[in-house]
């Protein structure tokens, strides 16, 4: 076989590959394929053999022949200034109706709310895209329809025509902080058109909350009275506005950060009454928040769940994975492999948040324009071992203690996605059958575990199996390469039982 000479351009230890030039043509190596080692320099000079595979040509019985740091410093600059602009947005909602995939059913019960002036609650586990579809709709309430003609649900011909304001919750935030919020959101958006109109813009804001703040202890305002102060400066804001808007809709995000002191559903039931019967104008609130928000606004309000159409948003189907990740790499030129997706879509238990922090990960360590699985394996490490080590790390300490060790060891070793009780009990020793229940309880207690059926467990957050296993000592390359379908059953939000590969 004849033996090629080339320089090594890049080379990372991290993902173990890279590129040898050699007359202008590039060959991908793996560290493997190396001889003696398993890492190379960029400005490397070294001796080879080729081969064709799927993907092109590659270097294999790779030798070293001589170094050249220089060179490596030289590339190694030049390639970190070629940046690239990354589609996947893993820490913000999905704000672009062109990139919005999936949830259909969703959108269109919300459209059909939104047109009778109802309220809408979005409630799901985090990660499950609530903002998103909170954000679309807001959008939609405004009268942007792309989201509608991209799903395909007939509007009719028609189109909604209402002023829209928001607030995202954080945690310490009261009513009067809620309330002022929306009210300068909502003068803020009436600025905007009065500009787009060619009128002159002439913003106060809220000025009954200056007052208030001034002269009155915000924790003494009852939510009625803060509520007829909203109503009245939301009505203010509207004098000088064209009468041809549909109604208002305010978004309130992430509900469930407030303490449960915050009256939340006194407020909003007074401010829809009051708009609907005083003030003699169609108004909706879109509330977004984590399973189990309804029953906090029930504690406060007896009535609370009328206030209310729900949307409990569950997880993606694989097909509207792939379209999440298809339309952002639509304008990028990157193309992504059915393997991939399918792997993302596992790892991601698919819920779409993580699917766009894979993705973005994916595509930043992508060095051909193609994502593959190899690619992905890259994210995933990367993720386990930096984006959420801290994470992982702070969630596997409070577990492991105990005869929590032993359970948390033979849900480690387990070669399957779902774990049964007479697994648990045969690699658990002398722990009683109590005693496990007992630790896994503490597993789901802390959201690590998910009870599919009657004692029948799988992680979560794959992502978070995979650090459990490294944590536990097991190498997770090798003892995950031939995956094995856990105990029979269907798995609640779409669970597949699976035996692809990572």
């Amino acid at each position: 076989m004849t033996r090629l000479q080339g320089i090594v351009t890049f080379f990372t230890s991290y993902r173990g590959w890279g590129f040898i030039d050699c007359n202008k043509t590039e060959y991908f190596v793996h560290a493997s394929a190396i001889l003696g080692s398993n890492h190379l320099n960029v400005g490397d000079k070294v001796e080879f053999s080729s081969k064709k595979t799927h993907k092109g040509l590659a270097a294999i019985e790779v030798k070293l022949t001589s170094r050249d740091t220089e060179a490596e410093d030289k590339v190694e600059q030049e390639r970190w200034i070629m940046m690239k602009k990354n589609p996947f947005t893993p820490q913000d909602p999905v704000v672009d109706p062109e990139r919005f995939a999936g949830r259909r059913a969703h959108i269109g019960n919300a459209i059909d709310s939104l047109y009778n002036s109802k309220n809408i609650l979005i409630t799901g586990p985090r990660g499950i895209g609530k903002s998103s579809i909170a954000y679309q709709l807001m959008f939609m309430a405004s009268g942007d329809n792309r989201l509608a003609e991209q799903l395909d649900i007939d509007m009719g011909g028609e189109s909604f025509n209402c002023i829209t304001a928001d607030h995202r919750c954080s945690p310490g935030n009261t009513l009067p902080d809620i309330s002022a919020s929306l009210i300068a959101s909502l003068y803020r958006n009436l600025g905007k058109k009065y500009r787009e109109k060619g009128k002159t813009e002439k913003t106060q804001i809220g000025p009954r909350y200056f007052r208030l703040g001034e002269q009155i202890d915000y924790e003494k305002v009852s939510a009625g009275d803060l509520a007829a102060m909203f109503s009245g400066d939301t009505e203010v804001s509207l004098e000088d506005y064209p009468s041809d808007y549909s109604g208002v809709v305010f978004l309130i995000d992430e509900i469930d950060t407030l303490e449960k002191s915050v009256d939340l559903a006194s407020f909003l039931k007074a401010v829809s009454e009051g708009f609907r019967l005083h003030h003699h104008l169609s108004i909706s609130f879109i509330l977004s928040g984590v399973t189990g928000t309804i029953t906090d606004l029930v504690v406060q309000h007896a009535s609370a769940s009328r206030l209310f159409e729900s949307l409990v948003v569950g997880t993606m189907t694989d097909i509207e994975i792939g379209q999440v990740l298809d339309l952002a790499l639509k304008e990028t030129g990157v193309t992504i492999t059915q393997n991939a997706k399918s792997h993302i879509c596992r790892l991601s238990n698919n819920f779409p948040q993580p699917v766009h922090l894979l993705g973005y990960h994916s595509f930043r360590l992508d060095a051909d324009g193609d994502i593959n699985d190899e690619d992905v394996n890259n994210a995933k490490r990367y993720v386990v071992e930096n984006v959420k080590s801290q994470e992982f790390q702070e969630r596997f300490g409070q577990l492991i203690n105990g005869g929590n060790r032993s359970v948390a060891r033979a849900f480690a070793i387990s070669k399957f996605e779902t774990t049964g009780l007479s697994y648990l009990m045969k690699h658990c020793g002398s722990l009683s059958r109590e005693a496990v229940i007992t630790s896994v309880d503490e597993f789901v207690k802390h959201d690590i575990m998910e009870e599919l059926e009657h004692h029948v467990w799988i992680f979560k957050d794959p992502l978070f199996r995979i650090y459990f296993r490294l944590a536990m000592g097991i190498d997770e390359d090798v003892a995950t390469k031939a995956r094995a379908t856990g105990p029979k059953g269907n798995r609640k939000n779409n669970f597949r039982r699976s035996s692809r590969n990572k």
